[in-house]
């Protein structure tokens, strides 16, 4: 921050990052090193916090940095992911509904702190999926509680690119972007913040 002295403050999201904001709901994935290196906000507070445990020591470790323990657990996570398939999608109704809505939460705070940081500049925030599923559908509020401007468009223009059977746009997982992916996405993210009106006081309003 002490380096950086920008104009504009552009968040991008993504659905995945309400998962990765719920340390309880993280650790029910697949995904091993990311769970048990990354410390996660609490549910009640902004006090980090880790995964307990051996293993979560080993990969925070300089064991962790390891490329043979990178590519083992890779190759584990490929294989269970073709055995059992995604475990989050096969959470019980209850517990999913309770880490969104604590998911929810937690991430409202971690964007007040994120606006914060450059409070006297504008900020947008823009997301890389447009289906509204999930806790997704609350990202539009979260960006406008915690003081961003949220612009729909480019997700909006994702969806209508896939509803049109345009994979190029994404990798082959079908959901992180492609070169053509991100050139969509941030041309239009352009064409919309033309359209704003800059507020000296920091606020980003559509013209009348």
């Amino acid at each position: 921050m002490d380096k950086v002295d920008p104009t504009l403050f552009i968040l991008q999201f993504f659905v995945n990052d309400f998962v990765n904001n719920h340390l309880e709901w993280e650790s029910k994935s697949l995904v091993k090193h990311q769970y048990l290196r990354r410390p996660f906000a609490s549910i009640r507070s902004d006090e980090p916090r880790h995964q307990s445990g051996v293993l979560a020591w080993l990969y925070r470790s300089r064991i962790g940095d390891s490329r043979i323990l990178n590519r083992i657990d890779g190759l584990v996570q490929n294989a269970q992911s073709r055995w059992q398939g995604d475990p989050l999608e096969s959470l019980p109704i209850a517990l999913r509904e309770r880490y969104e809505a604590e998911s929810i939460a937690v991430t409202r705070r971690l964007l007040v702190k994120l606006r914060a940081y450059y409070s006297r500049i504008p900020a947008v925030m823009v997301n890389c999926v447009g289906e509204e599923v999930g806790p997704n559908r609350s990202w539009t509020t979260l960006a406008r509680e915690s003081g961003f401007v949220p612009i729909e468009a480019p997700s909006i223009a994702l969806l209508e690119a896939k509803a049109r059977g345009d994979q190029d746009i994404f990798h082959a997982d079908g959901a992180h972007l492609s070169d053509d992916g991100n050139q969509l996405h941030g041309s239009v993210l352009t064409e919309e913040l033309a359209s704003l009106k800059t507020d000296p006081g920091a606020a980003l309003e559509r013209p009348r």
